[in-house]
C-alpha cells in the first residue's frame, strides 16, 4: 500500500487528520490505490480534491477510471465462464 506516500503523509495515513495539498504526480500515485480502495479516508479525500481543482487531471483520472472498469468487467466475464464449466 502507499501508506507513506506521499512524503509527510505519514500523520494522514496514521489518522491524524492532517490535510495534505497533493501534486499531479503524487495524485497519479495514488489513483491506483484509490481505485483498489487501499487508501485511508483521508489520503482519499486528498485525491479528490486534487483532481477536482486541477485543470488537467481529471481527464487522465477519467481514463484510469475507465480502464479500471473494464478490467474489472473483464475479470468478472472470466469468472463466470470458469463458473459454468466451458473451458
Amino acid at each position: 500500500t502507499s501508506a507513506s506516500w506521499p512524503p509527510g503523509a505519514g500523520d494522514i495515513a496514521g489518522g491524524a487528520g492532517v490535510m495534505v495539498a497533493l501534486s499531479c504526480a503524487e495524485a497519479r500515485d495514488l489513483a491506483s490505490d484509490l481505485l483498489d480502495g487501499e487508501l485511508g479516508p483521508d489520503l482519499e479525500r486528498a485525491v479528490d480534491e486534487h483532481v477536482t481543482g486541477c485543470p488537467t487531471c481529471p481527464s487522465l483520472y477519467r481514463a484510469l477510471l475507465a480502464v479500471h472498469h473494464e478490467l474489472e468487467r473483464l475479470r468478472h466475464e472470466e469468472e463466470l465462464g470458469e463458473g459454468s464449466g466451458a473451458g
